[in-house]
């Protein structure tokens, strides 16, 4: 009931062209693609209650409310991936939409694992995987 990698790519596609906007008003502008995954317990999209919901964006809804209802599905550690810093031209705004739509996919297969430059499954399963200046960074979830 997850939200499959295919459907997360296609989704990359109807997003606005509004950071195009920017690029051409603040030509100084730099882009930085992100990607946060592994936010919706898997556990809480399984619950019998969400079988009542047709679609599946109200099944996903659903499973969102139990998890913060619900202390079992509180215990996900959220990962967040970011690309290389991008910046275009005035001229260039499809350029611009192409490499932050090619540099998100690929943010997207990595977080799964299925993509080249994916964080190890060690470093997965204790946070979040950050490029900054082609290093690896690792955000450590806060435990207060």
């Amino acid at each position: 009931m997850s939200i499959t990698i295919s459907a997360a790519r296609y989704s990359v596609l109807r997003w606005s062209d509004s950071f195009v906007l920017f690029a051409r008003r603040v030509p100084q502008t730099r882009f930085i693609p992100a990607v946060v995954s592994n936010v919706i317990s898997p556990q809480a999209q399984g619950h019998v209650l969400t079988l009542l919901r047709r679609t599946a964006h109200d099944r996903q809804r659903l499973a969102a409310a139990l998890q913060v209802a619900l202390p079992r599905y509180q215990k996900m550690v959220a990962r967040v991936a970011f690309g290389p810093s991008l910046q275009a031209r005035t001229d260039a705004a499809d350029s611009l939409r192409s490499a932050i739509s090619c540099e998100i996919r690929r943010l997207i297969e990595a977080s799964t694992g299925h993509g080249e430059a994916g964080a190890s499954n060690d470093v997965a399963s204790r946070g979040a995987q950050m490029q900054h200046g082609g290093r690896p960074r690792v955000l450590r979830p806060f435990n207060p």
